[in-house]
């Protein structure tokens, strides 16, 4: 990772959990960078901030496999947020799929919270995202899970680093 990056926390899944919960998150980066390196069984990830369940998440994805493209919106019809969490990255269950997260300005408490999400599966598809947490808050706590809440495949990596101010 680059130097301005730091280590806040790393779990392993065993393929027994179908989450990990990420609290206390220290307030004194600029930005967060979450990283889920290998599968997170047969469903995309998701990623729940500071455990609301209000319906003020929504996203857009594009995604291309080299031949072909698509995209899509997590919203209302009238375009207002509709989830109860961000579901921004790309799962496989046969395949390690890398999905890296940036949350920018996570501590700020006058904006709404911005979520870029890109997935890389080597072998298939590149996949972004842009999710959007409608809550002035700052995070704390991050969940992390799997959209069919099945178990995370084990040896499935989640990382958090804190962007250092520079």
């Amino acid at each position: 990772m680059p130097s301005t990056y730091e280590p806040i926390a790393t779990r392993t899944a065993d393929g027994s959990t179908a989450f990990f919960d990420f609290s206390s998150i220290p307030q004194i980066y600029t930005d967060l960078i979450l990283v889920i390196g290998g599968s997170t069984g047969d469903s995309a990830p998701f990623i729940r901030l500071n455990s609301d369940t209000s319906k003020i998440y929504s996203s857009t994805r594009l995604r291309g496999d080299g031949s072909s493209s698509s995209s899509g919106r997590r919203v209302r019809a009238d375009g207002s947020p509709n989830d109860t969490r961000l579901e921004v990255g790309l799962g496989s269950s046969n395949e390690i799929v890398t999905n890296t997260f940036h949350l920018m300005n996570y501590t700020s408490t006058t904006t709404n919270k911005t979520v870029l999400c890109r997935a890389n599966q080597a072998s298939s598809a590149v996949h972004f995202s842009v999710g959007l947490y409608g809550s002035n808050s700052a995070i704390n706590a991050i969940r992390v899970g799997n959209t069919n809440s099945n178990a995370l495949s084990s040896g499935t990596v989640i990382s958090i680093y804190g962007i250092k101010a520079a």
